[in-house]
């Protein structure tokens, strides 16, 4: 696949419909397509078009990354220590720090989002 190629498929990917990106997914990445939202499948293709036609890492530096990861205790996938394998994180949850504010019969909320909660009035 050449350079020109490769550049003309991406920039494809933007106007294709999200059922065409879900098939691009299977012929590119040979599996079932995540349920993630568009962007995220078009950024992933794009990169998938890369690493087919310029190659991925190289072995050095996946042996790097893996032992980076082994020595922070993360697994291969990088999820943190303590999560357990495959396990799905809780959607719908502000991301740690949000801070959610507001207004009720004239007194301020303040709510912050920390790890494994909330935090209000300390």
């Amino acid at each position: 696949m050449s350079s020109t190629s490769t550049l003309r498929q991406i920039a494809e990917l933007h106007s294709l419909p999200m059922a065409e990106l879900q098939a691009r997914w299977g012929e590119l990445v040979g599996s079932s397509p995540p349920q993630y939202n568009r962007d995220f499948l078009i950024s992933r293709l794009a990169h998938r078009l890369q690493e087919l036609t310029y190659g991925g890492l190289t072995v050095g530096a996946r042996q790097k990354m893996n032992a980076l990861l082994d020595e922070a205790g993360y697994d291969e996938t990088g999820a943190p220590p303590g999560k357990k394998r495959g396990a799905k994180a809780k959607r719908g949850l502000p991301v740690v720090g949000t801070r959610l504010i507001r207004e009720w019969n004239g007194e301020r909320h303040e709510v912050t989002v920390v790890q494994g909660g909330f935090e209000c009035r300390g």
